[in-house]
Parts: structure tokens; C-alpha cells; sequence
């Protein structure tokens, strides 16, 4: 597989008072955490699994609610008790400082509603002992399927400025 393309930071500054988000803030928030970077390097992707669909949909709610109040809006799938989500910036292209702090939201809510519990599974190595298993990050999917990175946003489209 060849190697991903490196982040691509927006320039566009949102509510006039945000700033473009850095590659430090970025690189903490993808090595801290479920995050992964999109395969065109223009946005931020994971995959949450919830204990039911009804706390997927607590948490779809809550983020929907947040994305209303900062006026930005996420490309997401649901299937049952599964939220992906990917953050990017149409307009200029890119990853921006409100993707960082949508992603660190969805964090925040996705703790508080609770993520489905992953059941110890015990490697070769550590018979005896339990290994929590470790959830994998989004790496397409039915969010890819449905909305390909590097595609038009048609809320977007319908908004840019001749």
C-alpha cells in the first residue's frame, strides 16, 4: 500500500476568529488518538461503536446539535451501532482548525454517551493475561463508499461563491 500523502491544511478561516489548524495540533490528535488521515490527506476519519443504535444516535444527535452551533457539517455513515465520521474543509480544500475541533468534540461526546466495551482477548505471547483489543480506524468502509474523499460537498456546491 503506498504511503499516505501528508496532511492538507486549509487556508479558510471559519466565524472570522478561528485559525488554520497546524500540523502539531493535527499530528497529536492523530497519534493520540482513533483518528486516521484521509487517503487524500484532506481530512481526519474514524469509526465509533456503540453498545446500540440508540446511543449511536444519542451521539449522532449531540454532534448534529454541535455542528448547527459552529456551522460546519461532517461526511458521515450510520449502520446500526456504528458512527463513521470524516472531518475536512471543502472550501478551501483541506483540513482546518474547526475539523481539529470537531474531531476533539466527537471525542468528548462518544466518551460520555460510552463506546461499546471491547471483550479481552489473550495474544501467544500473553497467555494468561488480558489484552484489550484495540479499536481500528476507519480506513474506508461504507463512508467511502457513500461520500469518496476528494469528492464535492453538495451542501458546498451549492454555496460557492461565483
Amino acid at each position: 500500500m503506498p504511503p499516505r500523502p501528508p496532511p492538507s491544511i486549509s487556508a479558510a478561516v471559519f466565524n472570522r476568529t478561528a485559525t488554520p489548524a497546524t500540523r502539531e495540533t493535527l499530528s497529536r490528535l492523530l497519534s493520540s488518538t482513533q483518528w486516521s488521515l484521509s487517503t487524500d490527506g484532506t481530512g481526519i476519519q474514524r469509526r465509533y461503536e456503540f453498545g446500540g443504535f440508540n446511543k449511536a444516535m444519542m451521539f449522532w444527535n449531540r454532534v448534529a446539535d454541535e455542528c448547527k452551533n459552529k456551522g460546519h457539517h461532517p461526511e458521515w455513515a450510520n449502520v446500526y451501532n456504528k458512527v463513521e465520521i470524516r472531518w475536512t474543509t471543502h472550501e478551501p480544500r483541506g483540513l482546518g482548525e474547526i475539523d481539529v475541533q470537531m474531531a476533539e468534540f466527537c471525542d468528548k461526546a462518544a466518551d460520555e454517551i460510552g463506546l461499546k466495551k471491547k471483550k479481552p482477548v489473550a495474544t501467544e505471547a500473553e497467555p494468561k493475561e488480558a489484552k484489550e483489543t484495540e479499536a481500528k480506524p476507519s480506513s474506508g468502509g461504507l463512508l467511502d463508499e457513500m461520500v469518496p474523499t476528494g469528492s464535492e460537498c453538495n451542501v458546498c456546491v451549492g454555496t460557492k461563491k461565483k
